[in-house]
């Protein structure tokens, strides 16, 4: 938290999200005066995930804006993750010190540095969804059927929250629940019943962002719309870059090319964006990557 409002400095990006906190703390809408949207337009009509502002616009409400508060959601957010993190593993894991070099490893990573105290619309997506599955394994572990259920609810409701917060888990999310579907069944950690009723509450939730999805990239619509009471802005910038677009040439080749790419900056520690890296230590630790691999495989 020390000299948060300074450190790092403002990014365009950030500035702008910044003034669209303000304006659903102060006015009840997005700088364009739509109600209860769904997305931001952003700065340049390309636009920006509403998950952060919806968590962070009470506290601006309550005490005024500054750069500070307008963070501090965030800061929290992280620590609180990290310590449900080591309540799980260690109410979960027989070795004690388990907890602890996880918690190193987390708490020394650059990048928590980077989108623990720096506002972007995605940040907030990954903890969301983290917290999502951590529930979701919590209510397999706890003995009444009550607070299993609460888990549960819980669970599936912060999964939902995550799809608001990143339009890039609009790809992956769906794949990796069926994953877990698949792992759920085959444990049977859930009922059939109850992973469809999972399903369906998740699907609920998701409703308004599906139809906006549907009106932008499938109709191509950049007009602004409504759904029940909630808006979606005018989007004149396409974000098509975010997903796969399987009417493009080459589009095995192009693959093959961008995870080459992704391996050069994972073996580096950086992305090549300044902003996006802590000055001396870029955004993760290669040597870190190893680990990661024998965690995937065990």
């Amino acid at each position: 938290i020390h000299k948060l409002g300074d450190i790092p400095n403002l990014f365009v990006d950030e500035a702008t999200y910044m003034n669209e906190i303000r304006s659903i703390a102060r006015h009840g809408t997005d700088m364009h005066g739509l109600h209860w949207p769904l997305y931001f337009a952003g700065i340049f009509g390309n636009g920006q995930s509403v998950e952060y502002a919806y968590l962070a616009a009470p506290l601006i409400k309550l005490f005024g804006f500054s750069i500070t508060l307008a963070r501090l959601p965030m800061v929290l957010f992280t620590l609180l993750t990290m310590i449900l993190i080591l309540y799980m593993v260690q109410s979960q894991s027989k070795p004690n010190s388990l907890g602890f070099w996880l918690i190193l490893s987390l708490a020394t990573s650059p990048w928590i540095f980077i989108s623990a105290r720096w506002i972007l619309d995605c940040n907030i997506a990954p903890l969301t969804l983290l917290l999502g599955v951590l529930a979701l394994i919590q209510s397999w572990h706890v003995q009444q059927q009550r607070w299993s259920t609460i888990w549960t609810i819980l669970s599936v409701f912060l999964i939902a929250a995550s799809l608001y917060g990143y339009m890039a888990g609009w790809l992956y999310i769906p794949i990796m629940l069926l994953l877990i579907a698949i792992y759920v069944l085959r444990q049977h950690k859930m009922t059939l019943v109850n992973l469809i009723s999972y399903a369906i509450i998740l699907g609920l939730l998701a409703m308004p962002l599906i139809i906006f999805a549907y009106h932008f990239i499938l109709l191509k619509d950049s007009t602004p719309g409504k759904f029940l009471w909630f808006s979606y802005p005018a989007m004149p910038v396409a974000r098509m870059g975010s997903f796969i677009d399987f009417k493009a040439p080459h589009l095995i080749h192009t693959m093959l090319l961008n995870f080459v790419a992704g391996l050069q900056k994972y073996s580096s520690g950086s992305d090549g964006w300044p902003w996006n890296s802590v000055s001396g230590y870029g955004t993760i630790f290669p040597f870190l990557l190893g680990f990661s691999v024998l965690g995937i495989l065990t």
